[in-house]
């Protein structure tokens, strides 16, 4: 990954500069480690992880784009691929799936008009649970009685 970020910006800012820039912001690199990293071929692992990720858009892409790891992680079992939770969701998070979270749909059916004037503030428009935002309590008129209730005698 840094190794591909280096090979984009590498024409026009030098390696020596963009190694030094990545050391002072927490990421060290040495110009030897690059090419180092530049020979060498696709590891085994990198590999199969990408055939798994690619495993796993197919499976996530045939149920709707709408499973997530856990349920993911199921298809993927009964498909017959021995992976583990933690690893469908490491292939899951390089290949930019994401299941579908229940509660967090807003619908908005009327959007406002531009230029057109906001409504007043009401009486309890800075209020937290029901209550004023300054402390102070309201009470009815005439003493905190509720004059549709009178007290008893």
């Amino acid at each position: 990954m840094i190794v591909t970020f280096i090979d984009i910006y590498r024409a026009r800012f030098g390696l020596s500069p963009i190694c030094a820039v990545l050391t002072q912001h927490g990421i060290s690199i040495a110009p030897s480690t690059y090419y180092a990293r530049r020979s060498m071929p696709v590891t085994p692992a990198e590999l199969e992880d990408a055939y798994l990720a690619n495993t796993l858009v197919t499976l996530h892409r045939e149920n709707w784009s709408v499973y997530g790891v856990h349920k993911l992680w199921h298809v993927a079992r009964r498909q017959g691929l021995e992976l583990g939770r933690d690893q469908v969701a490491r292939l899951m998070g390089i290949a930019g799936l994401a299941g579908v979270v229940r509660g967090r749909h807003t619908t908005r059916t009327t959007r406002r008009e531009e230029g057109a004037p906001t409504p007043r503030p009401g009486p309890h428009s800075h209020t937290r649970r029901g209550r004023p935002a300054s402390g102070r309590s309201y009470s009815a008129p005439g003493g905190g009685e509720n004059p549709v209730m009178p007290s008893e005698p």
